[in-house]
């Protein structure tokens, strides 16, 4: 059967061809790669390779560095923190969720509030649940992709409330006490105070 043959060595011949031709693009990516000679992470030439020496072993990762005054929060902080502002936040821009979760942040750094997130979240004050999202549940709904979005850009140190300890809708609320707060900013329906 020669023809059977003639197609088996044609496909031999197809393999070392895309075999050659990989290779040839392979070798050109890191010829390219490495003649650019300033790419951080990119071996050239003149470096080892790890696993050539077995007396090598990788550097341990260096950890990012906190962002100032930025407290260390467990997992369980931070998916609580993204439930608040889903709670009380989904639907604003979302600057105004981070803004949210950053006044959560500038009460655990103010000594006038609880130390924790979730002693800021839970504090009862003069009777008052400190979010009404708290006292009507809803901040047991489960984060959203977006609010741990915000919850991690505050806790990474972005705070789009200017330091603001608190926030009110001012369509939900006629307190007096939040409206007589000085205004740091206006963020969707949110204001923002100190």
């Amino acid at each position: 059967m020669p023809w059977l043959r003639v197609a088996c060595y044609q496909k031999e011949q197809d393999m070392e061809n895309h075999t050659l031709t990989i290779a040839a693009i392979i070798a050109l990516l890191i010829l390219a790669v490495a003649g650019t000679g300033e790419q951080p992470g990119v071996l050239t030439p003149s470096e080892p390779v790890l696993g050539e020496d077995s007396s090598q072993s990788a550097p341990p990762p260096t950890p990012p560095a906190p962002a100032p005054d930025v407290p260390q929060v467990s997992p369980e902080d931070r998916l609580l923190l993204a439930r608040l502002i889903r709670a009380e936040a989904e639907g604003e821009p979302f600057e105004g969720q981070v803004a949210v979760g950053a006044t959560v942040l500038n009460r655990v750094k103010s000594p006038s509030y609880p130390d924790t997130i979730p002693g800021v979240i839970y504090q009862i004050d003069s009777g008052y649940w400190q979010y009404q999202v708290v006292q009507n549940g809803s901040i047991n709904l489960p984060p959203t992709p977006t609010s741990l979005a915000a919850a991690d850009q505050a806790l990474r140190g972005d705070d789009p409330s200017w330091g603001a300890i608190g926030f009110y809708n001012p369509a939900k609320t006629n307190n007096p006490w939040v409206r007589s707060r000085p205004v740091t900013r206006v963020i969707g329906n949110h204001v923002f105070f100190r």
